[in-house]
């Protein structure tokens, strides 16, 4: 299995449009056989950064 890690920064004022970038992500990764495991924003610290998860069958 491999999993990839995308680290995203975010312009604070753009986050509707991160919004919709993200969301097409989803069905992509499903369509070539993957699976999206979410994304996570940080709870502390920088609030510009976004990271995605997403695992394909080695």
């Amino acid at each position: 299995m491999i999993t990839c890690y995308v680290r995203y920064v975010i312009d604070p004022k753009k986050i509707k449009e991160f919004e919709e970038y993200a969301k097409m992500w989803i069905p992509l990764v499903a369509k070539f056989g993957g699976q999206h495991n979410g994304y996570f924003l940080p709870s502390e610290g920088a609030n510009n950064i976004a990271l995605a998860l997403f695992t394909f069958e080695s």
